[in-house]
């Protein structure tokens, strides 16, 4: 999940990426091509404008067929990628306050999920029952990490987060960022229910974004995965699976106080939270045998995190599910099956130009000057559709492309409100129903639901949305 710096920084990234890129390319028939107007064109010189029309608009569901050039081809895949780079890096999170407005107020708690191991490759083949039966529960997963995210500037300023209702912190778990120790998740049981839950948030920092971007692998954990992984979620694993094992040899092991374990995360606290759930069964085996709880983990648009032969000792050990958006590109990456090494020249210096304050390109070439990485992504994938969302579904397909002028915005709907208006369908009542971001277009006077954080306050029409309001209702 991204903070508001972030996602004007990633709107850059995907501007620069476009224009570096598909304004080479030979428009196809039919290619849906860039509007010159939206919330972040107001200020742009017309020339800029006037060059931006000629590109086409990015598909949304098409990341990688979009990065990875051929060999030969200018702009290569590690300039594109620097500038993707040098956009993201180029903010640490600053400038942001304190803002308790944001907080979903959560009642009760997950219910335990059907061990479905060994994960299916690819998706459920009956999607809509996994929805039916478990949606209310991804919906309250979901909204703890979205709860964190946006408490993560009142964090910074010492205030202590707020869990649900019955629900006690035993542990905050932190990244050490510039020598600082900085709020990632927490470790929050529940006593009367004898539940325990992992909840890692998003990325939110520039040294987080480093993270993201070091997808060269390493064997930083050899003795709990059987693959090498993703570098800079191997990182993040390794700074809280500490506190995370503690909690478990407190809590599942010795005391007994919680008997079912969910592991939930959004966007890089999802890719962590691949790697914490596999590590997290693999440990309660070891420790308790048959009686080992199941570890249940919900992982929200999570990035590939390992190759081949890591994902499918995941599918057999951990009982996962997979939300991915059909448009949100976070999912989409890291291609499949292979993602190009870039070494520490082959970027140029485009991300600078992007950005003067970025982090700098990160190599991924190395141990052993590798040209490429193998990717694959885990089983039991959740696909989420456009056109079923529960309200105002005539608007979300309308983010098949990427509006550039509009890149900001469309980060907020693809990668964080859609899980919101989705998951909320599954919850009983109203109260999930008045607070489900499901809004894009305009909401006619009366009608149910609120808009997507991040979308513009008065609502102006995203291409492709015009008369997407529904009807008001009837007196």
């Amino acid at each position: 999940m991204l903070g508001p710096p972030e996602k004007r920084l990633a709107a850059v990234a995907i501007l620069a990426l476009s224009l570096a890129g598909l304004i080479l390319t030979t428009h196809a028939a039919g290619q849906v091509m860039t509007m010159s107007t939206g919330p972040g064109c107001s200020s742009a010189p017309a020339l800029f404008l006037d060059v931006l029309e000629q590109v086409p608009a990015p598909p949304a569901d098409a990341l990688c067929s979009w990065l990875i050039q051929p060999d030969g081809v200018q702009p290569t895949t590690c300039q594109l990628i620097s500038f993707v780079e040098g956009a993201l890096t180029g903010s640490s999170g600053r400038n942001r306050s304190c803002d308790v407005s944001g907080q979903i107020a959560l009642e009760g708690g997950p219910q335990q999920l059907e061990d479905l191991r060994p994960l299916p490759p690819g998706s459920f083949n009956d999607v809509p029952a996994r929805y039916a039966a478990e949606g209310a529960t991804f919906y309250w997963l979901y909204a703890v990490v979205r709860n964190l995210n946006y408490w993560q500037p009142c964090a910074l300023e010492g205030r202590a987060w707020p869990p649900p209702a019955g629900w006690q912190v035993h542990t905050t778990l932190s990244l050490t960022e510039r020598g600082e120790l900085v709020p990632f998740g927490v470790v929050m049981s529940n006593p009367s229910t004898s539940q325990l839950v992992v909840a890692l948030r998003g990325t939110m920092t520039q040294y987080e974004w480093t993270l993201d971007l070091s997808y060269n692998q390493t064997a930083a954990s050899p003795d709990v995965f059987p693959t090498p992984v993703h570098a800079g979620f191997g990182q993040t694993f390794s700074e809280v699976w500490p506190d995370i094992e503690a909690a478990l040899e407190e809590l599942v092991v010795v005391n007994m106080t919680a008997s079912q374990v969910f592991v939930v995360g959004h966007s890089l606290g999802a890719a962590t939270a691949t790697l914490v759930s596999y590590a997290a069964q693999q440990y309660l085996n070891e420790q308790l045998a048959e009686a080992a709880p199941v570890v249940d983990a919900v992982l929200v648009a999570p990035p590939n995190a390992g190759p081949s032969g890591f994902v499918e000792a995941f599918n057999q050990l951990v009982n996962a599910r997979s939300l991915a958006f059909e448009y949100d590109i976070i999912p989409q990456a890291l291609c499949t099956p292979s993602m190009p090494a870039c070494g520490p020249s082959d970027g140029g210096s485009l991300g600078g130009l992007v950005s003067p304050d970025s982090a700098g390109f990160v190599p991924t070439n190395q141990p052993g000057n590798v040209s490429a990485w193998s990717y694959s992504q885990i089983g039991g994938s959740l696909p989420i559709q456009a056109s079923e969302m529960p309200q105002n579904s005539a608007a979300w397909p309308a983010l098949d492309n990427i509006q550039l002028c509009w890149a900001s915005e469309f980060l907020s709907a693809s990668h964080d409100c859609s899980y919101t208006c989705f998951t909320s369908q599954f919850v009983p009542g109203t109260a999930a129903a008045q607070h489900n971001e499901c809004w894009l277009a305009e909401r006619p006077e009366g009608a149910e639901g609120s808009y997507c954080r991040g979308w513009p306050a008065v609502p102006v029409s995203y291409p492709g949305m015009a008369g997407a309001a529904a009807p008001a209702p009837s007196p």
